[in-house]
C-alpha cells in the first residue's frame, strides 16, 4: 500500500484503562513509518480533544500530500529517511540551511578587487607612507597577473611557491610573509575568506638564517669623507640629509627624509611622533660635527631623494656601474640603514652603550652588542668625528 494511503488510514483509538493504578483514558495510534504511541489523560473530555486535533492534522496533511506531484512525494520520503538516519528532523535541517545560506553560496571575490579594497581601507586609516609602501610593494607583486583569480582559490601551496621564488633570502621571505598575513587576515576579518591561506606558514627563525650573527655593513672613514665631498661637489642640497644619517643616526626614511629646518630647535633635532618608529616624539642633540655640516645649508625636506642620493653615491665612487650598466658596490637596497649603522658603531666606540641607546632611540642592549660592538676602534671613531667641511 502506498505511503500516502497509510496516512489516511491511520487509526486513532480511544480506550478506557488504568495508568499507575488510577482510572484514565488512553489514545493509541501509529504514525506512518513510526512506532506506536500512547497518550494518557485523566478524563475523557481531554482525550477526545486531543483525538480531534490529531484527526484534523491528519486530514490537512493528507490534503497537502495529495496536492504534491509524484516526484515531490518521493523526494519528501527520501529526505525524511535521510534526516532520521542523521538524527535530525526536517525542521532542524531547514532552519540550519536558512541560517547558513550565505556561507553555502559565498560571493566569488576576485583577488585584485580584494587587494584594491584592502589598500583603500588602509589608506583611509592614516597609516604612515612607509607602511602603505610596505603593503603596496609586497601585495602588489603577489597580485600581479592574478587579478581576476578567485580569492578562495589562493591556497597555501600558491603562497609558498611565490615566497620561495627568485632566490629570496630568509629576511625577505619573512617580510613578504608578514605582508601576506596582514592582507589575508583582513580578508578573513571582513568575511571574504573563511581562513587565511598563509595561516600555517611560519617565519624563518633568525638563528636559522645564513646571515645570523653577521654585523651590519658600515662605511669606513674614507668612504664617509668621499660621500660628503661628492655631495659638496655635485649636489649641496643633499648635505644635510647625508650628515643627519652619519652624525645623528636618524632613520633614513621615517626621520631624516621628513625633517624640516624648523625642526632644528635650541641645539636639538625635533623628530616628530608620526615619523618615529615608536610613534613617540624624541629630541636628538646636535653634536659639533653635525652642527658644522648643517651650517652648509641644503634641502630639508629632500625632494626627489632616491635619485639624488644615488647620484651622490655614484659621484663618490661608493657605488659604480659595470659595463652592462648594473649597479655595483653599495647598491640602493643596501644603503637604506647604512648611514645609521655607521653612526651607531662610531658613537658606541667613544660614548658607550647607554648614551648610544639614548641617541638612536628604540634600540636595546642586545642589538648593540650583537651588531655594533668591536666594529670600530676608538682611533677610527675619533677620525670619524673629526670629519668636517673645509674651512
Amino acid at each position: 500500500m502506498p505511503f500516502f494511503a497509510i496516512m489516511f488510514l491511520m487509526k486513532i483509538g480511544l480506550i478506557k484503562t488504568t495508568n499507575n493504578g488510577k482510572r484514565a483514558w488512553m489514545l493509541q495510534y501509529q504514525p506512518p513509518g513510526g512506532k506506536r504511541k500512547r497518550l494518557f489523560f485523566k478524563n475523557k473530555e481531554a482525550a477526545e480533544t486531543e483525538q480531534a486535533r490529531l484527526w484534523k492534522q491528519q486530514n490537512e496533511s493528507g490534503a497537502i500530500w495529495v496536492g504534491l506531484s509524484g516526484d515531490e512525494r518521493n523526494l519528501m520520503i527520501a529526505l525524511l529517511g535521510d534526516a532520521r538516519q542523521q538524527g535530525v528532523n526536517l525542521r532542524e535541517a531547514f532552519d540550519f540551511f536558512v541560517a547558513n545560506r550565505s556561507k553555502a553560496n559565498p560571493i566569488n571575490y576576485e583577488l585584485g578587487e580584494s587587494w584594491d579594497a584592502f589598500y583603500a581601507e588602509k589608506k583611509a586609516s592614516s597609516l604612515s607612507v612607509k607602511t602603505l609602501y610596505f603593503y603596496k610593494s609586497i601585495i602588489d607583486r603577489f597580485v600581479e597577473g592574478r587579478e581576476s583569480v578567485p580569492l578562495v582559490s589562493i591556497n597555501r601551496d600558491v603562497c609558498m611557491a611565490w615566497l620561495k621564488r627568485d632566490g629570496w633570502k630568509e629576511r625577505t621571505f619573512n617580510n613578504y610573509l608578514t605582508g601576506l598575513k596582514v592582507f589575508f587576515n583582513w580578508c578573513v576579518d571582513v568575511g571574504r575568506l573563511d581562513k587565511s591561506p598563509v595561516e600555517k606558514i611560519n617565519k624563518i627563525k633568525e638563528r636559522n638564517m645564513a646571515d645570523f650573527d653577521t654585523p651590519p655593513k658600515i662605511l669606513t672613514v674614507e668612504q664617509c669623507q668621499a660621500l660628503l665631498d661628492a655631495a659638496m661637489r655635485t649636489d649641496k642640497g643633499m648635505i644635510p640629509y647625508v650628515a643627519l644619517g652619519l652624525f645623528a643616526g636618524l632613520r633614513p626614511e621615517r626621520e631624516a627624509r621628513m625633517l624640516e629646518w624648523a625642526d632644528m630647535v635650541n641645539g636639538f633635532i625635533r623628530v616628530k611622533g608620526p615619523h618615529v618608529k615608536s610613534r613617540k616624539r624624541r629630541y636628538v642633540p646636535i653634536n659639533d660635527t653635525l652642527a658644522a655640516w648643517l651650517k652648509m645649508g641644503g634641502d630639508l625636506p629632500v625632494p626627489n631623494k632616491v635619485k639624488r642620493f644615488l647620484d651622490v653615491r655614484l659621484a663618490s665612487g661608493i657605488v659604480w656601474k659595470d659595463e652592462e650598466g648594473k649597479l655595483m658596490g653599495w647598491k640602493t637596497e643596501r644603503m637604506s640603514d647604512c648611514l645609521r649603522h655607521t653612526f651607531a658603531s662610531n658613537f658606541l666606540a667613544l660614548y658607550g652603550v647607554e648614551k648610544t641607546i639614548a641617541a638612536m632611540g628604540h634600540v636595546n642592549h642586545d642589538m648593540l652588542f650583537n651588531h655594533y660592538r668591536e666594529l670600530v676602534t676608538e682611533a677610527d671613531a675619533k677620525r670619524f668625528w673629526a670629519i668636517l667641511p673645509p674651512s
